[in-house]
């Protein structure tokens, strides 16, 4: 595995939260009847993706390996960013292609393409989905520069290209917001952004689903709420996981921990646990002994915290029960990381 960073931050957990129905592929992600879970398969699907969003960094042989270690973690997904070349201040010259001839969105770069084919088959084959996005908020004025005709069409290219491929999903940009300095995006900004999502909707043909990634300081649900294309109301969730108590540079999938199968853990200091349908379950604190962790809990339904009690670490299988129904996001930490 090459020592070169491929990951903006660790890990990225998003918790979709449906708002409209999607007609997704067979054996793809797609939104529940009841809008309130992701499906793969025609069960349940929770997204554990790894922010590769400079995968295209590496070899084809190194790709192959770092997305069967994935797999082999947990993982059911990677995040990746298709114009990792563009972020020359990270990516040193040289280590990726341009997607792009001449900076041109409308002149692909037919080798770097096949590259990013080879990578998605191998994520096929690792069981793994891929959330996609063209490019970084900021960078869209360099490629597209106000021409909405222009970011329509690439978008329309990207959904064309992909559009078979059941494993895949879009942001429509990484960090949207970027494309203002964090800042509220202006309406012509907006514009731009919503041609691409429309240009990849034409593309797959309402295949695959999409959503938007907004920055720290914004939210989705505010800019994009009304769009017919948006799929989820993933800002919801960024403000619970992003605010700094929810340390996961430390935690791994440890789903033997919890009842529910669905389990991040720091053993002993903190714990991440998806439970669905409203049900009573269990986590195992053994490695918590002689600790004290907080509980919040996270309603991915309505978006909402709820704060609750402090628990004795230690037991083996320590009962929870939501105190809200439906789908539910346990949090557990050790009082001294508060």
């Amino acid at each position: 595995m090459s020592s070169k960073s491929i990951t903006a931050s660790v890990l990225f957990l998003t918790i979709f939260l449906p708002c409209v129905p999607a007609t997704a592929q067979a054996n793809g992600p797609s939104v529940s009847a009841d809008g309130r879970c992701l499906l793969k398969d025609g069960q349940p699907f929770f997204w554990l993706g790894d922010t590769a969003w400079f995968i295209m960094r590496l070899s084809d042989d190194e790709i192959r390996d770092y997305l069967a270690n994935r797999s082999r973690k947990g993982f059911t997904g990677i995040q990746v960013d298709l114009n990792a070349y563009a972020w020359a201040d990270l990516v040193p010259g040289g280590e990726v292609e341009s997607p792009y001839l001449d900076n041109d969105p409308e002149k692909p770069n037919e080798s770097y393409w096949r590259r990013v084919d080879r990578m998605l088959d191998q994520a096929a084959l690792q069981g793994l989905c891929v959330l996609l996005t063209p490019m970084w908020g900021k960078y869209y004025p360099r490629y597209v520069d106000g021409d909405t005709g222009k970011a329509r069409r690439l978008g329309n290219w990207l959904g064309s290209r992909y559009r078979d491929r059941a494993h895949v999903m879009w942001f429509v940009s990484g960090e949207y917001d970027s494309i203002n300095g964090h800042r509220p995006i202006t309406s012509a900004q907006k514009t731009i952004l919503n041609a691409v999502a429309q240009g990849l909707e034409e593309g797959h043909g309402g295949r695959q689903l999409m959503t938007i990634h907004p920055g720290g300081r914004r939210d989705s649900a505010v800019d994009f709420h009304d769009e017919d294309w948006l799929d989820d109301l993933e800002g919801h969730a960024a403000r619970f996981f992003n605010d700094g108590r929810v340390h996961f540079a430390a935690m791994r999938p440890q789903g033997r921990l919890a009842s529910t199968g669905i389990c991040l853990a720091d053993p002993g200091k903190e714990y991440v646990v998806y439970a669905s349908g409203g049900a009573r379950f269990t986590v195992g604190l053994s490695g918590a002994k002689g600790r004290t962790l907080l509980a919040r809990w996270y309603d991915p339904t309505k978006g909402k915290v709820v704060a609750g009690d402090k628990i004795a670490g230690g037991g083996p299988a320590e009962p929870f029960q939501p105190p809200f129904a439906g789908d539910a996001v346990l949090h557990l930490s050790s009082v001294s990381q508060e």
